[in-house]
């Protein structure tokens, strides 16, 4: 049978609902939702110069103080992101459209495995990329009013160095020099680590033969939740603060993505008698607090 855009138009709503399954399917099983805040943007960037400043609560007493914004600049600029697939006319033409169901659907499922992977990749890459105060979101050397910000543990993930994070984070002080009242929930890593999380998180006992036999009550039991995500390469490891209205991460949305067609009267379908089906994209990436992350630069 001739293909006609008429055609087309009522089978592109069915190829849009099979590309959104498959990506609400995929998004229900990852990380970002878990470990950044969502914005929506409504332009080519935004701006978060608030991030430098964390009012505490006081005393009212006369007057109220005035916690003016800082000097500070930080922009997510969004970024467009895509990825296509052509389908040969003649599948539609001979009516097997069983052949372009899984091609959508693993559509669908990259578009959001991309997500996390680059949302993960971006908190590794904290050692480099500057928070909103210009220094590294993770940094030994960060300056918050009179004290020091050192969010980054050196060594392997243990018993030992994972309290030592979690002590840190919970002694952060906003950059007024008040205690933030922050308590860790969550440590990521990647597969190298999966066993030594799960066994420090969820074991009841640790058992040590130095001279002897000892068992000793695992403390850290059920402490944290543990995310395990292929996209942590090494043996690096984090601790985070989710459980707050603000994440450490920040996922701005321009627009989240959609499947687009170019189809029968197309160029590409006359020349090369294939359509083709795109999803497209525009998002950004950022950090809020750095006092909301630890980095275990591991062995």
């Amino acid at each position: 049978m001739a293909i006609t855009a008429r055609d087309i138009n009522i089978l592109t709503p069915g190829f849009k609902a099979i590309f959104d399954e498959a990506f609400r399917a995929r998004a229900d099983s990852l990380v970002y939702p878990l470990i950044a805040t969502e914005v929506e943007s409504t332009n080519e960037s935004e701006d978060y110069r608030w991030l430098g400043d964390i009012p505490s609560m006081r005393l009212w007493e006369a007057e109220r103080q005035i916690n003016d914004v800082r000097g500070f600049s930080y922009t997510v600029q969004n970024k467009l992101y895509e990825a296509t697939i052509g389908v040969e006319r003649t599948v539609i033409e001979d009516d097997r459209l069983n052949l372009i169901r899984p091609r959508l659907t693993a559509l669908g499922d990259e578009a959001a495995r991309y997500i996390d992977q680059a949302l993960v990749e971006y908190l590794t890459d904290g050692t480099t990329r500057p928070a909103y105060d210009g220094v590294a979101f993770f940094s030994a050397s960060r300056v918050a009013g009179d004290s020091t910000i050192n969010n980054i543990v050196s060594g392997a993930l243990s018993a030992d160095t994972l309290n030592t994070a979690m002590a840190r984070m919970m002694s952060f002080r906003s950059d007024r020099g008040k205690p933030l009242g922050i308590i860790p929930d969550t440590l990521v890593v990647g597969p190298a680590l999966q066993l030594t999380a799960s066994n420090i998180l969820e074991a009841g006992y640790f058992i040590s033969s130095d001279t002897e036999i000892t068992v000793r009550r695992n403390v850290l039991q059920g402490r944290l939740n543990l995310i395990v995500t292929p996209y942590i390469t090494d043996d690096s490891w984090f601790v985070l603060c989710t459980n707050r209205g603000i994440r450490p991460l920040i996922l701005q949305w321009r627009t989240r993505p959609e499947l687009e067609s170019l189809e029968a009267e197309s160029e590409s379908a006359f020349m090369r008698d294939v359509f083709l089906y795109g999803v497209r994209a525009r998002f950004g990436l950022g950090y809020t607090y750095p006092q909301l992350a630890v980095m275990g630069t591991g062995s």
